[in-house]
């Protein structure tokens, strides 16, 4: 059996099976570990983000056969089970790890207890990923490729939300076709296109002469979660339902212990080429099925960025990439083509 099972598997050819992507950390990157230490990178973090993420893509395409196919299945729902049909290598040789600011505070206004995030350890530097192809067609060996610049260009890797870390950028990406746009697609399950995502641009000020440090670009990035947080509460005046609803809309979008993980990613501030630039990274899942809510809740969060209490640095209107119906339906391919940088077949 084992035999029979290993001459069916693909063996990579050199130039057409095997990707390698150089990736350089924009702001720490963080996989977690024994307590959360965060004294190694782990490559299980980094594979979940792709799988996850990739999956979002396909299904945005209506491939659901695509994570049996790549990632594997473990035999459940009454599908049969399947080995992962792609490699994954890291190359952390390059990576070093940093000391983070211990402890972060941040004051509340309605006197309660301080809100405060600890930390640790995290990657700084270049590190190497290497995809080798086993047993995947060229259709979805090119969306998982398509997923990566996306993922790259927009998105974080591997990043906890509530540390605000994983953006890493590409001096250059894989050669990859671009998506058919005059095809008509039908999306499955919960797709990107329930997705958004998001910059925020900050200004230096100009009394602000301090470089970015560690501390800073933490500190920026989580007043921009307590704001979002913020942002989906409701007036104390409001009545018992209302305050209820949006309790649950918040705990839904923004996590809640033993209950829900939070549907919002937001990373540390990075600095841009024009150190008078910093930028926020936001990935936002709208888990909601009514369209209503889903609209009001990207209002709330476009306001609550614009106008950010930050010390030094002054908040831009956010930018957003939507696909779905609340920014204007768009055509699959198309926003998924311009996602990952690439022009129509």
């Amino acid at each position: 059996m084992t035999a029979a099972v290993l001459q069916t598997l693909r063996t990579p050819q050199t130039g057409q099976d095997f990707v390698t992507i150089t990736l350089v950390t924009r702001t720490p990157l963080y996989t977690g570990g024994i307590g959360q230490w965060g004294e190694q990178l782990h490559p299980s973090g980094l594979l979940g983000s792709i799988r996850f993420f990739s999956c979002l893509v396909a299904r945005t395409l209506g491939e659901s056969g695509f994570e049996a196919a790549v990632w594997g299945n473990a035999g459940e729902n009454g599908q049969k089970a399947r080995a992962k049909a792609v490699a994954l290598h890291w190359d952390t040789a390059e990576l070093k790890t940093i000391a983070l600011p211990p402890r972060l505070l941040f004051k509340r206004e309605d006197n309660q207890r301080d809100r405060g995030w600890y930390y640790n350890q995290a990657q700084e530097g270049a590190l190497k990923l290497t995809l080798s192809r086993r047993g995947i067609s060229d259709n979805h060996w090119n969306l998982l490729l398509l997923a990566l610049h996306i993922q790259i260009r927009h998105a974080t890797l591997g990043a906890k939300d509530q540390f605000g870390l994983g953006v890493l950028s590409a001096e250059s990406l894989p050669s990859v076709m671009p998506l058919d746009e005059n095809r008509a697609y039908a999306p499955v399950g919960f797709s990107l296109q329930r997705c958004a995502f998001g910059r925020l641009r900050l200004q230096r000020a100009i009394n602000n002469r301090d470089g970015l440090s560690r501390e800073q670009s933490l500190r920026l990035g989580l007043t921009a979660r307590i704001a979002l947080r913020d942002a989906l509460r409701t007036a104390a005046d409001a009545g018992a339902t209302e305050q209820e609803n949006w309790k649950n809309i918040r705990h839904r979008m923004m996590g809640a212990l033993n209950q829900h993980g939070s549907a919002v990613n937001i990373s540390a501030a990075y600095s841009l080429e024009d150190e008078k630039f910093a930028e926020i990274r936001l990935f936002v899942q709208l888990r909601l099925d009514d369209s209503t809510q889903r609209t009001e809740i990207m209002r709330r969060f476009s306001q609550a960025l614009t106008s950010l209490p930050l010390e030094g640095w002054n908040p831009q209107k956010p930018l957003w990439e939507f696909g779905g119906s609340y920014g204007g339906l768009q055509h699959p391919a198309k926003w998924l083509n311009k996602l990952a940088g690439l022009q129509a077949a």
